[in-house]
């Protein structure tokens, strides 16, 4: 990070907020040092000076923002909350080890749950070290769709001799208002990994910011062995020979889908699993 600054600085293009993982920056490393023009003088830091670690957030001097520490988890994710006039937005730049487990997910998964209790209008951005080319299965998946995040990015971000890959999506939550969304080319002298760029609407629109309730199915103390055994017991012909027309649409039309899923979920061993 500290011989990148004048290069970030250069392809920015005068974006209201920058975003770095893998700075390999520590307390020795003063903000001063590291100042981008144009930002405010105290980027939003969190450093881990080891392999493949580090996160940084320069905000535009004419941004109002501030840290949600409440959210964050380890050193392996940092939030922002930034203000708009009429409108407020929860910012997530996480970096995730390749050899991180289950623990992280589980940990990503509550930070995001207790965001969007926040605020509706959530971005996440970094690496997450999962191909979304190729991994839809991986459980990133599974908490997107519980959270009703979607990936806005959808070129490989990352090049090697011998594959491409997209480890650097950008999730966003279904309230805000995406016009445009790109991958930056970036000189190989400095990272084999693009950047990634996202254009938001209407961040100043009038909306309730209080704070709101909602229900989440909390799928991992569920009890799997009782579905299993529910839905093996359950007596489905008659809801087949049900004069009910609406029960037999649903059984045809809807519920295949959704069995079909549990069932494979049942016969998967956990070697099967991609962590």
């Amino acid at each position: 990070m500290r011989n990148k600054v004048d290069y970030v600085e250069n392809i920015s293009n005068e974006a209201d907020v920058i975003c770095l993982t893998e700075t390999h920056l520590d307390e020795n490393i003063k903000n001063e040092d590291i100042l981008i023009e144009g930002y405010n003088r105290d980027p939003y830091r969190k450093d881990r000076n080891s392999s493949g670690g580090g996160i940084i957030i320069y905000i535009s001097k004419f941004i109002q923002a501030k840290p949600r520490p409440d959210l964050d988890f380890d050193n392996e994710a940092l939030w922002l909350e930034i203000t708009f006039p009429s409108n407020k937005l929860l910012l997530c730049v996480v970096y995730r080890q390749p050899s991180n487990n289950n623990t992280f997910w589980d940990k990503f998964h509550e930070s995001i749950e207790n965001a969007m209790s926040y605020t509706p209008n959530v971005v996440i951005t970094g690496d997450v070290n999962v191909d979304f080319l190729t991994g839809h299965s991986h459980k990133i998946f599974d908490i997107m769709r519980l959270n009703g995040l979607k990936n806005v990015i959808n070129e490989p971000t990352r090049f090697c001799a011998t594959r491409q890959s997209l480890l650097d999506p950008i999730l966003v939550s279904d309230s805000c208002d995406v016009y445009d969304s790109h991958v930056i080319q970036i000189d190989r002298t400095y990272s084999d990994h693009d950047g990634t760029i996202i254009f938001l609407n209407n961040l100043t629109r009038s909306q309730n910011n209080t704070t709101y309730k909602r229900m989440i199915w909390d799928y991992r103390n569920a009890d799997f062995d009782k579905c299993n055994e529910l839905i093996a017991t359950f007596d489905w012909e008659s809801i087949i020979n049900a004069e009910n027309i609406w029960s037999k649409d649903w059984l045809i039309n809807f519920n295949p889908n959704k069995t079909k899923a549990m069932i494979f979920s049942c016969h998967t061993s956990p070697d099967d699993i991609e962590i």
